[in-house]
């Protein structure tokens, strides 16, 4: 199918996107899974790029933002971008389209999982200054309610570095999403609905016999699961999947606010410590404050971006090593 979708902020494609994927119908849906729900050849429209959300709200923080703009974004390439623009389209009537290709993402993967074996995510980013200011963004995927609220930023960020050479705010550029696959991840998204009441309240009410809305219906039992994990007294270093570790780390850091001081499910045998502790609350970090000033840092200090999301991510965990081992 084909999905087409105008809206008049980027805040109500990123809402109305999720609402779509995380409560709608299933007819309405192109694909659902165990895991996920998916809506396939998606074109959104936004009239203005006016977006802000707060890292928190999604159960991330900085490091994770780090880490995307150092794996997508050249900081050589972006400089040519934006000369470009700068030199070839200083007026209103400006004809043409730039485009900044970002890094392709080198699969990666360890003994028991592999990450983007299917290519990068975020693919292109392309501005047109006629006859309207314009920022799309390429995507082969994206998973709403969790990652691609920071690949939206990434756009809207080189959409303020360009209004800066041009004179142009932000706000006053439209935004065209072209999404090959958004989805709607049963765990991995599910702080974006179990953090707003409304959506909290039908998922804690969902029969998960009911198929009639798959996104409700999935993350009710991944919640399901780690409210029976809870309840058994399982230790986070007993956990086997470190992504759904992560996830229930956060829900009781961030949802139920168990002090980390006194959580009763620290530890367990896993070999690495910081898998084993409970996590501090995050700090409130609004998207509109995050920038590319880290790609100007040494490469060790990705190593120790990676080091800090390590105690979050197990992708990252593996990478450090391999970094670390490169020199």
């Amino acid at each position: 199918m084909l999905h087409a979708y105008r809206f008049g902020t980027v805040d109500q494609m990123h809402s109305g996107l999720l609402r779509r994927l995380a409560t709608g119908d299933a007819e309405t849906l192109d694909v659902a899974t165990s895991v996920d729900t998916q809506l396939h050849n998606v074109m959104c429209h936004a009239k203005s790029f006016q977006f802000d959300m707060d890292l928190k709200s999604m159960w991330l923080g900085e490091f994770r933002w780090n880490m995307l703009i150092r794996q997508y974004i050249d900081p050589v390439a972006l400089e040519n971008f934006l000369n470009a623009i700068q030199a070839r389209m200083p007026r209103r009537t400006s004809r043409g389209v730039a485009t900044l290709r970002t890094n392709m993402v080198a699969v990666h993967q360890n003994a028991s999982r592999e990450w983007r074996k299917w290519g990068s995510c975020m693919l292109a980013v392309t501005f047109r200054r006629n006859p309207t200011p314009q920022i799309t963004l390429h995507s082969r995927t994206s998973y709403i309610g969790y990652i691609a609220a920071l690949d939206i930023r990434v756009a809207q960020h080189i959409g303020e570095l360009i209004g800066e050479r041009l004179g142009i705010e932000v706000e006053d550029m439209s935004f065209v999403w072209v999404v090959d696959m958004a989805q709607y991840h049963g765990f991995k998204s599910m702080a974006a609905t179990l953090m707003d009441p409304e959506h909290r309240e039908l998922i804690e009410n969902w029969d998960p016999n009911d198929r009639s809305k798959p996104g409700v219906r999935i993350t009710k039992k991944w919640l399901l699961s780690m409210q029976k994990e809870d309840a058994e007294g399982k230790l986070y270093g007993d956990m086997k999947f470190g992504q759904v570790r992560r996830i229930r780390k956060r829900m009781h850091s961030e949802l139920l606010g168990i002090d980390p001081e006194t959580n009763p499910y620290a530890g367990g045998d896993h070999s690495v410590g910081s898998q084993r502790k409970a996590f501090q609350p995050l700090p409130s970090r609004m998207l509109s404050t995050l920038d590319f000033g880290k790609l100007a840092r040494p490469r060790m200090d990705l190593v120790s971006d990676l080091v800090a999301y390590a105690e979050e991510d197990e992708e990252a965990l593996d990478m450090t090593a391999v970094m670390a081992g490169e020199g």
